[in-house]
């Protein structure tokens, strides 16, 4: 075999890979029904409100802080709370989730995907939702957030 066709073979499985990982990704996260970056500022305690129209449906809260130029791959700690129309609490994430994951090595460099969570919930009802949420730590030079609806 040219050594042409085992480089196409090896670009071509790479790109199934990737969207592979893609696909994945969509399945485990749903259609984004509202998204935002809001300021990584440390210690300020931020508002977003979102509408749910759909409850039967289970919901994923996406988080992924974004860390400034600069300073490596520092574990990142936030504090938020997702409450209902009612005011009830639906999930509260504390210092003890690291927004993180696998700690880098010389070997090992954290990504993109290692800061992001996603954090499951079912709604009771439909209405305007807010997530009150407040980082924790510097350097955090932004923090995406999203709401997506999956199916039953």
């Amino acid at each position: 075999m040219k050594w042409y066709v085992k480089l196409a073979l090896v670009f071509g499985a790479i790109v199934v890979l990737v969207l592979g990982f893609i696909i994945y990704d969509q399945i485990t996260s749903g259609k984004i029904i509202y998204k935002t970056i809001i300021e990584g500022t440390q210690g300020k305690k931020q508002i977003l409100k979102f509408k749910i129209e759909q409850p039967e449906f289970t919901h994923v809260l996406i988080i992924n802080p974004s860390i400034e130029s600069g300073w490596g791959d520092p574990d990142v700690f936030i504090s938020a709370t997702l409450t209902d129309p009612q005011n009830n609490n639906i999930i509260t994430i504390g210092k003890d989730v690291v927004f993180g994951g696998t700690r880098p090595s010389p070997v090992y460099q954290r990504t993109y995907s290692d800061y992001r969570k996603k954090f499951f919930f079912k709604p009771a009802l439909a209405g305007k939702y807010t997530l009150s949420l407040t980082v924790l730590t510097e350097h955090v030079k932004d923090v995406y957030i999203a709401i997506a609806q999956k199916g039953r």
